[in-house]
């Protein structure tokens, strides 16, 4: 009996110890963050990209593209969002008709805006003036996302 009090005795105390050298939380290092997605595949088809050689559109669809945000704020209100594309890359004019509507919409500035695409060849060339239809539902959905 006196080994198993011991014991016990020895448990408590452990556990005790664990719990007070659990780390307190200080709100100063406190982060907020978010995540979104938004399919972005086109409707109809449409050229893809990194095919030149190709004269004739997509002809379905294996697998949606997907436009998908992460947002973060520190404590002291600083944000930024990190956007990835299931393009084959993001054109200067896309980052600048996304931006000026982020920082228009979002009070979000350029530089908090990180866009980056996963060089899919899958997806549709969106840069051409055949695709200007795709591009002009393109850019809302990115900066909704």
């Amino acid at each position: 009996m006196h080994r198993f009090l011991l014991c016990l005795a020895f448990v408590f105390s452990h556990c005790l110890t664990l719990i007070a050298a659990e780390p307190a939380q200080s709100e100063s290092t406190e982060w907020k963050a978010g995540a979104a997605s938004a399919r972005i595949t086109p409707e109809k088809p449409l050229r893809m990209a990194g095919y030149a050689g190709r004269k004739e559109p997509s002809e379905g669809t294996e697998q949606d593209l997907f436009a998908k945000a992460l947002a973060v704020e520190d404590a002291a209100g600083n944000r930024a969002v990190f956007l990835t594309l299931d393009l084959i890359g993001v054109t200067e004019q896309l980052r600048a008709d996304v931006t000026s509507q982020v920082q228009e919409q979002f009070q979000l500035p350029p530089q908090s805006l990180l866009m980056n695409a996963s060089h899919t060849h899958c997806g549709p060339a969106y840069s051409r003036d055949d695709a200007k239809e795709y591009y002009d539902v393109l850019v809302p959905s990115l900066v909704k996302t």
